[in-house]
């Protein structure tokens, strides 16, 4: 079991290549599959539609971003299951399927995480089970296009009686004597090989979380196109790279010798 301070929740998700129009009953039936597991029920908005964004080279060297939208296409609320003591959820939407961990401790507190290798063993059973459902329900092999890997982290500046500036949280802001910050905020892509292109979207930012009114949040978003559809040993080995890239932009990113390892 390892710990983290920063890890707020991690999320694997899976994108279907065609959105598929599940009615109410359909939701409801999947629901029914893992309800033993995930007993604690809810009903929320549906996440918008996945933009999956081409980065290509030109022959001067640059890369240019060409962006379309996955499924876009009405969907019916998301249905999410909690297990009893909340830290783990399952989610389901017309467009996609995924499963979590999330902290319950306060911002900052040392949380117990499982870590990488003991959450994605149980994201495969998982995703054999909801295979299994999808081919009961539809008769026809459920077919995945994107995968995405999401790291949410956040740590408070208030820390151990005195307040954490910026430059100690973020290596590339560079600190100046005399100065404050009200707000910080920058984002950028950090992109992957062919043929998955597997990237990681990067966000940092200055702001308050549900328990801490000031924290540094810091989340990486890795994603990869699947070029044929994905086998479970192909989702697995793709989650991989996932985390070895989000891996190596967090540690690029944040002080870890302040804020420790993301998990």
């Amino acid at each position: 079991m390892s710990e983290t301070r920063s890890l707020q929740e991690v999320l694997f998700v899976a994108h279907f290549s065609t959105a598929q129009p599940m009615t109410v009953l359909d939701l409801a039936d999947w629901y029914k599959s893992v309800a033993e597991i995930y007993p604690v029920f809810q009903q929320q908005p549906a996440w918008e539609p996945f933009i999956w964004q081409n980065i290509d080279n030109t022959a001067a060297g640059h890369q240019v971003l060409h962006q379309f939208v996955m499924n876009r296409t009405f969907l019916q609320p998301r249905i999410v299951g909690f297990s009893e003591d909340q830290r783990w959820s399952v989610h389901c939407q017309g467009d996609r399927v995924a499963m979590g961990w999330r902290r319950l401790e306060p911002t900052g507190d040392v949380a117990p995480y499982p870590g990488f290798d003991v959450v994605l063993k149980k994201v495969a059973v998982f995703m054999e089970g909801f295979r299994a459902w999808w081919l009961s329900q539809f008769g026809i092999p459920v077919a995945f296009q994107i995968c995405e890997l999401n790291y949410f982290n956040a740590f408070p500046f208030d820390f151990r009686g005195r307040t954490l500036r910026a430059s100690e949280i973020f290596k590339f802001v560079t600190p100046q004597k005399g100065r404050k910050l009200a707000q910080f905020h920058a984002s950028w892509i950090e992109p992957g090989e062919p043929p998955e292109q597997a990237r990681v979207n990067c966000l940092t930012a200055m702001g308050p979380t549900a328990d801490c009114p000031s924290a540094a949040i810091f989340n990486f978003m890795g994603s990869a196109k699947l070029e044929q559809p994905g086998s479970p040993d192909k989702l697995r080995s793709i989650y991989g790279t996932l985390h070895d890239a989000i891996t190596a932009a967090y540690l690029s990113t944040i002080n870890s010798e302040i804020i420790g390892s993301q998990e």
